[in-house]
């Protein structure tokens, strides 16, 4: 049995700034023109109930639902790619696709039995389709594989291929629409098998038809990880991940390539004990002589062994940093997931919150972040469904709003438990409220009001 929950609120936007250590309401802001340099913002206790265009729940009772990703693919709904496990083995159940409108409804649903072992873990739009990405183990030695699915626009599946590699174990982490819209790009990591801390990343180009185009390892002599790819203005990418330092250290990793994935430039980003680069766009603004600027999302651990912060960076054409910005709190783990650019300048972060407090005021939540054309911080949602909500995947759809696609906990309750007549329990007994079950959340959320940059003379 499907259950599908859908809620419908008004729209709205509330800010709430916090920089150097100090919180403050976003119309107290002193705006500077100056970029904020490197600046550490001491953020709020989430404020859940921020408004939504539209919300679903998707899962079943009695097993799991494990959401990969989603594609909008209009204005009122949204295609996924998910997993059903049953909830007493864990084994993988289906593997399929589904489309949810702005009703709570399934207007598609198209499942086959899982391979074996298989999580999906990544979806795009593919030419006039789509194609998502899972994780798989197959032979004795259980080695990892990574399987590429692909579906038309009607859900139906076409096709799939098998990523390979006889002395590696292959994860995929990310996949994205190539640069001429007509095929994906998929984001592998690979791990020795013999020896663990061999580990690089590579990515895999597929075009319309699924057949390979081209296939790149990235190999700089230390273990590494890509975990994304975007693509930019001038037909090429900008990629994301961690590498190992000299002295040992993690660092975030940024490589701005070509579009069949030759590298232009790589840049390490060392920040704390511990740095990684998640996500990264093209920029609103342009460097003086017109060139794309770069924004990265992450997350960076302090050497005190202080929690870990969100880290927001921009840097010129070469990757050389102008301004970064963490989000920190003592209380909750903060990780930047996705970053997109605003046609008014201002660029959208989510965040991943990672509760570390204890008590109702904590809750692993999704966060978006608004941050200004120098990177001071002008608006701040958290959002939440169920319990240990976060985001997977985030796009803009046809009218310039944000779909986030999610996975929570839900209730295993059904309507009758819910609202149906209470059963005589013997006397001292408490009803057992069932162990909540993973399902899957998308929620539509409107862009912030648009931003008048003051700094910004207006053309007469």
């Amino acid at each position: 049995m499907t259950i599908i929950r859908a809620r419908f609120l008004g729209l709205g936007l509330v800010g709430v700034l916090a920089v150097a250590s100090v919180s403050a309401p976003v119309f107290a802001q002193k705006i500077s023109c100056d970029p904020v340099g490197e600046v550490i913002s001491d953020m709020k206790l989430p404020t859940f109930g921020f408004p939504t265009i539209w919300e679903a729940i998707y899962g079943g009772k009695g097993h799991i639902t494990q959401f990969a990703g989603g594609v909008p693919v209009s204005a009122t709904s949204v295609m996924v790619l998910a997993g059903r496990v049953d909830a007493k083995t864990s084994a993988p159940m289906e593997t399929g696709v589904a489309e949810l409108n702005n009703r709570g409804r399934a207007l598609i649903e198209a499942f086959n039995p899982s391979k074996d072992s298989e999580q999906p873990v990544a979806f795009a739009k593919a030419g006039d389709g789509f194609a998502g990405a899972a994780n798989i183990r197959a032979g004795k030695g259980r080695d990892k594989h990574v399987r590429i699915s692909w579906y038309d626009r009607d859900g139906k599946f076409k096709r799939a291929q098998t990523l390979s590699d006889p002395l590696y174990d292959y994860e995929a982490q990310k996949m994205v629409t190539a640069v001429d819209g007509k095929g994906v790009v998929v984001v592998l990591h690979a791990v020795g098998r013999k020896d663990k801390d061999d580990q690089y990343g590579l990515l895999v180009r597929y075009n319309a038809d699924g057949k390979q185009g081209w296939k790149r390892s990235y190999r700089p002599g230390v273990s590494n990880k890509l975990n994304g790819l975007n693509a930019t203005d001038d037909n090429g990418y900008i990629a994301t991940g961690k590498i190992i330092m000299k002295d040992g250290r993690m660092a975030g990793w940024g490589l701005k390539m070509a579009a069949d994935g030759a590298v232009l430039w790589q840049r390490t980003y060392p920040r704390g004990k511990y740095s990684e680069l998640s996500a990264a766009t093209i920029s609103p603004q342009k460097s003086p002589d017109g060139a794309s600027l770069y924004t990265f999302a992450g997350s960076a651990e302090p050497v005190d062994g202080g929690v870990i912060a969100g880290w927001v960076m921009e840097t010129d054409p070469y990757g050389t940093p102008l301004w970064q910005h963490y989000m920190r709190r003592k209380d909750y783990t903060f990780a930047g997931y996705d970053i997109k650019p605003q046609n008014d300048g201002t660029v959208m972060v989510t965040l991943n919150a990672t509760a570390q407090g204890k008590g109702a005021a904590y809750q692993d939540h999704v966060r978006f972040v608004t941050l200004s054309p120098r990177g001071s911080m002008l608006g701040d949602q958290a959002y939440m469904s169920g319990l240990k909500s976060r985001a997977l995947q985030v796009e803009k759809n046809g009218a310039g709003n944000f779909v986030l696609v999610a996975s929570s906990l839900q209730s295993q309750k059904t309507s009758e438990q819910e609202f149906g007549p209470a059963k005589a329990l013997p006397e001292g007994q408490q009803p057992e409220e069932p162990a909540p079950l993973e399902a899957g959340w998308v929620a539509v959320i409107p862009p912030p009001d648009a931003y008048t940059d003051p700094c910004v003379t207006p053309k007469k």
